[in-house]
């Protein structure tokens, strides 16, 4: 049967349920404890200690990059199609210029910036971990 528009969907998922896929990563993340965007904010902040990292020597700034950058998709939304269609159809040029930001942010302001982000992640979570004792 081929879709007309303006006929209910018929079949499929529901809006709002993830995949297979996004189900497993979910519940693997949470069976094993780990928190994928807090790592990548540790890492971003050169944070070996949070890491329990034995290694010698700082994080390079190559792989905190990559983790700031890699974090940032949960925080800024990609911008991408019809939110950046101008009336002709065209892709509008400053929201170009916003999706391009991070890439020409030099290695020390992707480290600011995931140090503030770090800074918000801890703000946010309470110190005691909500034990009120």
């Amino acid at each position: 049967m081929v879709f007309k528009p303006g006929h209910k969907k018929l079949g499929g998922r529901k809006k709002g349920t993830p995949n297979k896929r996004t189900l497993f990563a979910q519940e693997t993340a949470e069976r094993l404890g780990v928190n994928p965007f807090e790592i990548l904010l540790h890492i971003a902040n050169g944070d070996k200690k949070a890491l329990k990292l034995k290694t010698k020597g700082p994080i390079g700034l190559s792989a905190r990059r990559a983790a700031a950058v890699a974090a940032c998709q949960y925080i800024v939304p990609k911008r991408r199609a019809v939110a950046h269609l101008g009336p002709g159809g065209e892709l509008l040029e400053e929201e170009l210029r916003k999706m391009d930001e991070l890439k020409d942010l030099s290695d020390q302001e992707l480290a600011e910036l995931a140090e503030k982000l770090v800074e918000g992640l801890k703000a946010r979570k309470p110190e005691n971990g909500g034990d009120a004792s």
